[in-house]
């Protein structure tokens, strides 16, 4: 599962003249790529929204929305009505396609929760975004800092949810995310 920062997979375990050999790659997170918007350009209510939820939490280490962007274009071995990609949050990489996990959270319904293994203290929390009629119109992503071993998951799952019912409240549905601010 590719996240942003650094990542530890395990590789193999594979058996070596009778031993059992631990492989590991580290890798890093891909440079910004230009093609990306800046979070400082991103004049949408998802930014805004974004914006806010950081200033209000100060435990929270990034925070992204990811939609279908209108007028997105679909492929055939992505989503029939567009890509999903990043729409706002607090780093340059507005427009990045999504991942797998990512679209599978807003597609599928799906809630993931899991201990960064690049940064075992931080913790990422990926829920469905929902509009104030409770239709999942894209996916949030928290990281939490700070996370120690013992800490509440559920804690920070609750205030997953809470920060995205107060997203909720504004949308009436996914164009409301693209709506322009100042």
């Amino acid at each position: 599962m590719e996240r942003h920062g650094l990542r530890l997979t395990l590789t193999a375990i594979a058996f070596c003249a009778g031993t059992t050999c631990l492989a590991a790659e580290v890798i890093t997170a891909p440079s910004d790529d230009p093609a990306w918007g800046r979070a400082a350009d991103n004049k949408i209510l998802a930014q805004t929204l974004i914006n806010e939820a950081l200033a209000a939490n100060p435990n929270l280490y990034t925070a992204t929305l990811h939609a279908i962007a209108p007028g997105a274009k679909g492929a055939k071995d992505y989503m029939p009505q567009g890509y999903y990609t990043m729409i706002a949050g607090n780093f340059n990489r507005i427009g990045k396609k999504d991942s797998p996990e990512d679209v599978e959270v807003a597609t599928e319904n799906k809630t993931m929760l899991f201990q960064k293994m690049g940064d075992l203290s931080k913790f990422e929390v990926l829920i469905p975004q929902k509009d104030a009629s409770n239709r999942v119109i894209g996916a949030l992503i928290l990281v939490y800092k700070d996370f120690n071993y013992g800490d509440s998951e559920e804690k920070l799952y609750q205030q997953s949810v809470a920060i995205r019912d107060g997203f909720a409240k504004r949308l009436s549905g996914a164009a409301d995310l693209f709506k322009p601010t100042k």
